[in-house]
């Protein structure tokens, strides 16, 4: 777009305000803000630098007995059992393996 010389005075009049208003010299910055203290002291509360979790907590994958595929969580979407979760292979449809979940079975 192109401005009209009425537009060009206006900006250059608003540039020279913003330059005078600026300080001659770049003010130095000696301490860091005090949000970025708090900031990193609330990091290193919530999340501990060196954690490890134990082996036995760490969800490991299931393995479809027929052709050593992953199984993966899904749930029906049609039929009489729609909305109730199973797993099935991912190698579907080459693999159709399904094991289903009983009711208030904890799921990984």
């Amino acid at each position: 777009a192109v401005a009209t010389a009425a537009e060009e005075t206006v900006l250059q009049e608003t540039v020279e305000d913003v330059a005078e208003a600026a300080p001659a010299e770049p003010v130095e910055q000696t301490e860091k803000p005090e949000h970025a203290v708090v900031q990193q002291s609330v990091v290193a509360d919530v999340v501990p630098l060196n954690f490890e979790i134990p082996a036995e907590e760490i969800p490991q994958p299931q393995i479809c007995p027929w052709c050593r595929g992953e199984l993966v969580l899904r749930t029906v979407g049609k039929g009489a059992n729609i909305g109730k979760k199973f797993y099935g292979c991912s190698n579907f449809p080459k693999c159709r393996y399904v094991k289903n979940i009983a009711d208030g079975e904890v799921q990984s």
